[in-house]
């Protein structure tokens, strides 16, 4: 896999898991990337910033930090993937003869998250 179809696959399952959060977690109010965020003021940055809900009220809306080991796995004659790594890996094979090249990279990124508010 080269660094262009890793770049596209990556940040098309990033999109996915974000619209596929928004539809199941609507009820309980939460939103994944929300737009029309105002900056924050609070300080060291504890606060990503706000959606604003009326004259009084500010929404706070969070960053959610990631940082996963993703390896792509490219396999002679079959299309390859990418996934996370999870845990210990072994390769191997029983009386056939394949060509594998595997890769690890880390990706570290950040989605701004409203997260559900109580009542007060």
């Amino acid at each position: 896999m080269n660094l262009k179809e890793f770049i596209k696959e990556t940040i098309t399952e990033i999109s996915g898991a974000i619209s596929e959060c928004n539809a199941e977690l609507t009820d309980d109010g939460t939103i994944v990337n929300p737009k029309n965020v105002s900056g924050a003021s609070i300080e060291f940055g504890k606060i990503y910033g706000y959606l604003e809900k009326g004259k009084d009220y500010k929404r706070p809306v969070h960053l959610v930090h990631f940082d996963v080991a993703v390896t792509a796995t490219d396999k002679t004659g079959k299309k390859g993937g990418i996934g996370i790594a999870v845990g210990s890996i072994g390769l191997g094979a029983q009386g056939k003869s394949e060509a594998e090249n595997v890769s690890f990279s880390k990706l570290t990124f950040s989605i701004p998250v409203a997260l559900p508010v109580g009542n007060e």
